[in-house]
């Protein structure tokens, strides 16, 4: 079982999109990832959280793409 954490989220309006750190905690270890989601700035902010969750567990499960701390 893992726990999805999101950081402070920030708007970057040169790339119109949404970043945030996502940490997956699992087995207890932290798994950090660095997210981005191009959508306007009036996504509601549940589908926000949940592109970005989507994200970080698709780099999760990818070989070599883990930051663990």
């Amino acid at each position: 079982m893992s726990r999805t954490e999101i950081g402070p989220i920030r708007y970057n309006a040169a790339l119109a999109a949404f970043e945030a750190r996502v940490d997956i905690h699992r087995a207890g270890r932290t798994f950090r990832y660095p997210c981005q989601v191009a959508a306007p700035l009036d996504m509601p902010e549940a589908d926000l959280r949940e592109a970005l969750k989507r994200q970080a567990r698709a780099m999760s499960d990818s070989p070599g793409l883990r930051a663990v701390y």
